[in-house]
């Protein structure tokens, strides 16, 4: 895995020393589908989607990773591919989505504590869900709104998106799930006042939206919003990023076969949380083809 300095005063990136890092337990990062960072700032875990682990690091003082003395945690499904990982925003609890490659139809989110003098993953039991259809969970993201937190996974598969309550416990209880419109849904953004959140949908070649919702502030259920979807620029739509202050959001093309090498961008309406693209909808990204990931490092 790479690591990168970030210049503080023109935002160049530079290689460190060394210039990648790999578990010191040996074991290989095949496809380390998604990564979360600690609250705190200290810690970072990955997912290992071929070997169902999830590598922990301590991030150093200069920001380069070391591994933790338990340098990988592994899925309580051999059968398991991890896909995404996420941290609630209190840096308690950590929970890993995995699909479960055992011809079950279901998808795996394992609950884990956080240690808080070492940053090591405990575990805090699982739960299984998507049992009806065959699930590949994408992406997990968590809300913090004034009733608790709340927990969003993608189902690739079907495009919907799974709903959990954080209970007080650390672990999820289903709100059931709630459809984007589209037959995929990929990867999804919290607006940073926990209202509204949005996902990256493909509703067929090569049509691509992002579909937005408001979040309901005593229950955190997801309920679309007027229109319920957006266009995505004409783009295949991946990834999205939006920026602290709320204001502006941003989506990459994901998939090269589409043709797309542009990023959307968007205007958020602060009052009711809709996109709206702006008067120049989409930038190039020069040679770069089908981009997948995006992120705002500042503003």
């Amino acid at each position: 895995m790479g690591q990168l300095t970030i210049d503080q005063s023109d935002g160049e990136l530079a290689a460190m020393s060394p210039a990648t890092v790999a578990s010191s337990s040996g074991t290989t990062l095949f496809y380390p589908n998604g990564g979360a960072i600690h609250p705190s700032g200290h810690w970072f875990y990955v997912t290992n989607n071929q070997n169902a682990t999830v590598p922990q690091f301590t991030i150093g003082t200069a920001g380069a990773l070391t591994s933790m003395v338990t340098s990988t945690i592994t899925s309580p499904s051999s059968y398991a591919s991890p896909t995404a990982v996420a941290v609630d925003p209190s840096g308690k609890y950590a929970y890993v989505a995995s699909q479960i490659g055992n011809g079950t139809g279901q998808a795996l989110i394992s609950q884990y504590t956080i240690e808080q003098s070492t940053g090591a993953l405990e575990s805090n039991g699982y739960s299984l869900t998507g049992p009806s259809t065959y699930s590949t969970p994408f992406t997990i993201k968590i809300a913090s709104i004034p009733s608790g937190e709340y927990d969003y996974v993608t189902n690739y598969q079907d495009g919907t998106i799974w709903q959990h309550k954080v209970q007080d416990d650390g672990t999820l209880a289903s709100l059931g799930s709630v459809s984007t419109g589209g037959t995929i849904a990929i990867e999804i953004a919290v607006h940073p006042s926990g209202k509204y959140l949005y996902a990256t949908v493909y509703t067929g070649s090569p049509s691509s939206v992002v579909a937005q919702f408001n979040i309901d502030q005593t229950d955190g259920t997801l309920s679309a919003m007027t229109p319920a979807t957006v266009s995505a620029g004409g783009i295949g739509a991946d990834s999205i990023a939006i920026d602290s202050s709320g204001r502006y959001a941003y989506v990459t093309s994901g998939d090269s076969g589409w043709g797309s090498t542009s990023i959307a961008q968007y205007e958020i309406d602060q009052t009711t949380g809709a996109l709206a693209l702006m008067t120049n909808p989409t930038v190039p990204t020069s040679s770069a083809s089908g981009p997948s990931e995006i992120v705002v490092v500042g503003k």
